[in-house]
């Protein structure tokens, strides 16, 4: 078994006590500069369309609502976004993309590394060992001003760009002591291990099954969650490793790791 763990250990490619958050922007707001105009009327999917060759205005994604322990080693930043556009070639391209800091743009400007915008596709920046060039605390990530800033430079009039789901960010940080878990949702739900007792907590109010996988993929628990806040499940006749939940309800899907000691 433990040569097992270990070989899982290494898999995952990242320490025993790293873990990670990904949400997504509850507010969408524009910079006053000078530029084409965003719509954003609908906050996780701002267009803009452009009438004249030039930049647009800023767009500031924030209020992401993270929750970094106050303990944590922040490690890297990813930010991904889908996009569509009738442009083709290389006429239009980024002009800005920064992150937040408290508000204002801070961190390496990637835009001399992002590709032309053509059709439809996913642009990924970042990662988990990547900080963007710059220092950051949890209270930094928490802050309602943490986000990502975003502008377009367009080379010919009459193009059309879109997000299609807003723009997610994953922080990667690292903890003192803890486990190891993987967050993939915009879901505000979270687990706490304790002595192989999981306990699963949710701001949803509907519904919610959760199913538990080994490290091989397969279901070895499933469980309902009513519209109580939290489950607790005992898992101490489990083997000791690391386990993959999933937590379904109408509103949205949750996926994780969480270690059993």
């Amino acid at each position: 078994m433990k040569n097992l763990y270990l070989f899982v250990f290494l898999l995952l490619n990242y320490s025993a006590f790293s873990q990670s958050q990904t949400l997504n922007s509850n507010t969408v707001t524009l910079c006053g500069c000078p530029g084409e105009l965003w719509n954003i009327s609908v906050p996780n999917k701002p267009i803009i369309s452009f009438s004249v060759v030039g930049a647009s205005k800023r767009v500031m994604f924030s209020n992401y609502g993270f929750s970094i322990p106050a303990n944590a080693t922040i490690k890297g930043i990813e930010v991904e976004y889908d996009f569509n556009t009738n442009s083709t070639g290389t006429l239009l391209e980024d002009a800005n993309v920064q992150l937040l800091y408290w508000g204002n743009m801070g961190g390496t400007d990637k835009s001399t590394i992002t590709p032309a915008y053509t059709g439809s596709n996913t642009i990924i920046l970042g990662g988990p060992t990547d900080t963007w060039g710059w220092f950051w605390a949890p209270a930094d990530i928490n802050d309602t001003g943490f986000g990502f800033n975003f502008k377009l430079l367009a080379n010919q009039s009459g193009l059309h760009y879109s997000f299609l789901n807003g723009a997610q960010i994953t922080v990667y940080y690292e903890l003192p002591n803890g486990i190891n878990e993987f967050q993939k949702s915009n879901s505000s739900a979270k687990i706490s291990v304790k002595d192989k007792h999981v306990n699963f907590i949710s701001e949803s109010h509907k519904n919610s099954e959760i199913s538990i996988y080994n490290i091989l993929g397969k279901k070895i628990y499933t469980a309902t969650k009513s519209t109580v806040d939290s489950k607790e499940i005992d898992l101490s006749t489990f083997e000791s490793g690391i386990y993959v939940y999933t937590i379904k309800s109408e509103e949205k899907e949750k996926t994780g790791k969480f270690l059993l000691d």
